[in-house]
This record gives C-alpha cells, sequence and structure tokens, in this order.
C-alpha cells in the first residue's frame, strides 16, 4: 500500500507517466503479486497540461526575482533571476522529459520490477522486501520533513512574495522529487545486489561443507551449481538494468544538480548576508533567514542521500567479485571451481559506476567536492558584496 501511494505521489508531481496492473498468481497455495507497469496517454497528456500551468507564472518569477526586494545590489538581482530562471527551466524539462521518453520509462520500471521479481522469488536468501520497504521509508521521510519546514518558512509578509515563494516552491518540489526518485531506484538496485551477495555467501558455506564430504553429496554439488547459475542470471540482468538508470537519468541529473550546486551558492550566500544585516530589517530578515537556510537544508539532504545511494549500490556490487574470489578456495569440485572461475571473469568486465554523462561520478566524494566549490564561490561572492556596497 506504501508502494503504491508513493507511485500515484510521482504521478501527480508528473514524474511516473503510467499506469500500474497488478496480476496475482496462484502457486503452491501462496500468491505472488507481479507489478506490471503500462503506458499511459492520460499521464502524457497530465505532464503536459502539468508542464503548461507552471510555465504560467514564469513572468512573475523572473520579474520579482529581479525586484528591489529588501535592498538588494544589481549583482544580486542578477545572479537570483539567473538562478530563478534555471530552477523554472529544469523543472519544466523533466516534464517535458519523461513525457518524451515515456516508453523508455515503463520498459525501464518493468525490467526493475522483474529483476526485483527474480531476486525476492529465485534467490533464497535472508533478506527480504522488509528491509527494503524500511529503507525507503527512510528516505521519503527525510525528504518529506525537510520539504514540508521548507514550506512552513515560506514569506507570507507581503501578498507578491507569498506568491512568488510559492511558485518556486512548485518548481522546486519537482526538482526535489526527482532526486528522490532516483535515490529510491538506486536503494532498490543496492538491495538486490545486497541479496545476491547473501546468496553468495550462503553458497561459501555449502562448499566448504561439500568439500568435506564430497564423496557423500554429488546431488549437491548440482544443486550449487544451479543455485551459481541462477545467481549469474540475476547479476547479468541487474548489470544491464543498473547501466540503463543510469544513462535514463544522466540529462535530468545533469539539470537537477547543476540547479542543485547554483542553489546551494546563492543560497548560502543570501544566508550569510541575511546574518550580517538582519538588525537592519529584523521583521523580513528573521523569515528570510530562515528560509535560505532550510532551502540549503533540503538540498544538501537531497544530495546526500542520492550521493550515498548510489556510492553503496557500486560498494555492493564491488563485493560481488569478492565474494566469489573467496569462493574458488572452497570450490574443491572441479565443476563448482570451473563455474566460480568463469563467474570471476565475468565479474572482471562489469564494473557499475553511476555517472552523469562520464562528467562526474555519483558518489560522496561528489558531495565533498560541491562543498568546497560553494565555500570558494561563496567567499567571492561575499567580497563582491562589499565592493559593490562601497562604490554604491
Amino acid at each position: 500500500m506504501f508502494i503504491k501511494c508513493l507511485f500515484y505521489a510521482f504521478k501527480i508531481f508528473g514524474l511516473a507517466p503510467m499506469v500500474i496492473d497488478t496480476t496475482s498468481t496462484e502457486k503452491n497455495n501462496k500468491e505472488a503479486h507481479k507489478i506490471i507497469f503500462l503506458s499511459s496517454k492520460l499521464g502524457v497528456l497530465y505532464n503536459a497540461a502539468l508542464a503548461i500551468l507552471i510555465t504560467l507564472p514564469t513572468y512573475l518569477a523572473i520579474t520579482f526575482a529581479y525586484s528591489d526586494y529588501v535592498g538588494r545590489l544589481e549583482f544580486e538581482k542578477i545572479t537570483d533571476t539567473i538562478q530563478s530562471v534555471f530552477t523554472i527551466f529544469t523543472s519544466v524539462f523533466i516534464l517535458i522529459n519523461v513525457c518524451v521518453h515515456q516508453k523508455r520509462a515503463v520498459d525501464l520500471a518493468n525490467r526493475l520490477q522483474t529483476v526485483n521479481y527474480l531476486s525476492m522469488t529465485k534467490v533464497s536468501c535472508s533478506d527480504k522486501s522488509v528491509k527494503l520497504l524500511s529503507s525507503i521509508k527512510r528516505i521519503v521521510l527525510a525528504n518529506a520533513v525537510t520539504t514540508i519546514l521548507y514550506f512552513a518558512v515560506t514569506p507570507s509578509n507581503e501578498t507578491r512574495v507569498l506568491i512568488y515563494f510559492l511558485v518556486i516552491n512548485v518548481y522546486n518540489t519537482i526538482i526535489q522529487a526527482t532526486l528522490m526518485q532516483y535515490s529510491l531506484i538506486l536503494k532498490l538496485l543496492h538491495h538486490i545486489y545486497r541479496s545476491l551477495n547473501s546468496e553468495l555467501s550462503s553458497l561459501n558455506k555449502s562448499l566448504i561443507f561439500v568439500g568435506e564430504f564430497n564423496q557423500f553429496l554429488n546431488n549437491s554439488v548440482q544443486t550449487i551449481l544451479r543455485r551459481l547459475q541462477t545467481v549469474w542470471v540475476t547479476h547479468l540482468l541487474l548489470s544491464h538494468v543498473s547501466r540503463e538508470v543510469s544513462d535514463f537519468y544522466s540529462l535530468p541529473m545533469l539539470l537537477c544538480l547543476s540547479n542543485a550546486f547554483l542553489t546551494l551558492i546563492m543560497y548560502s550566500y543570501h544566508f550569510v548576508r541575511a546574518l550580517f544585516i538582519w538588525k537592519e530589517h529584523s521583521g523580513n530578515m528573521v523569515v528570510l533567514i530562515l528560509r535560505t537556510f532550510m532551502q540549503v537544508v533540503t538540498v544538501a539532504v537531497s544530495l546526500t542521500i542520492l550521493t550515498r545511494a548510489a556510492g553503496l549500490t557500486v560498494s555492493e556490487s564491488k563485493r560481488t567479485g569478492e565474494i566469489v574470489s573467496e569462493s574458488t578456495v572452497y570450490g574443491h569440485n572441479r565443476q563448482i571451481r570451473s563455474r566460480l572461475k568463469e563467474f570471476a571473469d565475468y565479474l572482471l568486465h562489469k564494473e557499475l559506476k553511476f555517472c552523469v554523462f562520464n562528467l562526474f561520478a555519483l558518489n560522496e566524494e561528489l558531495v565533498m567536492s560541491i562543498a568546497g566549490s560553494i565555500s570558494t564561490y561563496l567567499v567571492i561572492l561575499v567580497q563582491f558584496n562589499e565592493t559593490s556596497s562601497i562604490e554604491n
């Protein structure tokens, strides 16, 4: 039920222009549910209407961004306008991009569901969907709390100010929802890789047992070979899906991360600036300080969750090769050892990474790089502000 509610939430934000068809099959008196995603013309129309609707107040947002709100300098007006325009462009592009690539999105969603279904039904491991669901809930909760707080500190002292920030909130929410959607998909991939590694670790224990009692457990050898083949096939499908996920989100992530970078720079600057002049405009500055601070926190939390999920998934995929390499030590049976070496050779050519057009990788290092760059630009903006103030 929670996953369905999450899916419909993404539909509202225009990030899932598709429908779900749940089919139930009975096997061994138990029901196995598999979700199938289908294309939806109504979803495309909704996205198109939503894109047009959020484009209408663009002029209002741009004119206010360039207005003389709280005694801003000329360069501040220009930079705020550029940042607002880029935010609007990014959110509208996301909606249009999902419409244009709807069939690809549906195919990718179905392939993700298929790999997850195989890992749950064919791979006998202890790491089931309960842990995945709890991880998903934590990601959604973290994003929801920061977004709600971000909305709660919207300035409302003037009508035009309230309208501007509400409009910007809509654009930012679409971008934040896109980052969260990608984070959830990465968490799903991490869960499946972890399930495969749990199965391989279980196979290691079986190999030790078979090695000690090989002459009595010939049937166990065939069982181990079948389990290893299942893991191999699932890993092959998972590798292909992971690469397609990275390719599909490359362009949206390039815009989202660029917008996040600009947002962090500008709102960090306004936060620092507001701290220095809050006594001069105490009524407006307190709200503005809270607003800028929550904007920085919201974006930082989304970036941290995204890069952390990507980093964990890559680390878990690398652990697969380590486990298989260790398994060759215990593979005393000739067939098993030969199969393990073939699997190890296959893994050497399967390096997983989530990149944005090979420009940069999504990992924890990206957050530190962004933080360092923001610090540099923040110092430059503060110095430029002092120079402009002296000239005025």
